[in-house]
């Protein structure tokens, strides 16, 4: 058994994997890449408040380690960007960081600023 850095109850690594990834599984978010110890509740909780710190993903275009929810609030800032659109509903061939997928959309659709 584990011990939730957020809520401080045992857990198993297997359940709260489990329950995590079945929640995210249309975004392919996996609980391996959470920097914490948590169970599946805290970890869903803490991804639905994107709170930052608890969860990294590379980027498949540079390379780059990169914080979610920090990348997701930083482009759900673009001031062009159509309201309701979030980071990861342009991982369709590949898990982008916030600067490639501003890159992708500048060469996709040239005449707007981002």
């Amino acid at each position: 058994m584990s011990k939730c850095d957020f809520c401080s109850k045992d857990f198993s690594i297997n359940t709260a994997r489990n329950d995590f990834e079945l929640e995210f599984i249309s975004e392919s978010l996996i609980y391996s890449n959470l920097s914490k110890c948590l169970c599946g509740r805290c970890a869903i909780e803490g991804i639905n408040r994107y709170e930052q710190d608890i969860y990294y993903e590379k980027c498949e275009s540079c390379g780059k380690k990169f914080d979610l929810m920090l990348d997701t609030t930083k482009f759900s800032k673009l001031p062009t960007l159509p309201t309701g659109y979030e980071l990861r509903d342009f991982w369709d061939a590949s898990i982008l960081c916030c600067d490639c997928a501003i890159e992708m959309l500048q060469d996709d659709f040239e005449f707007m600023v981002f």
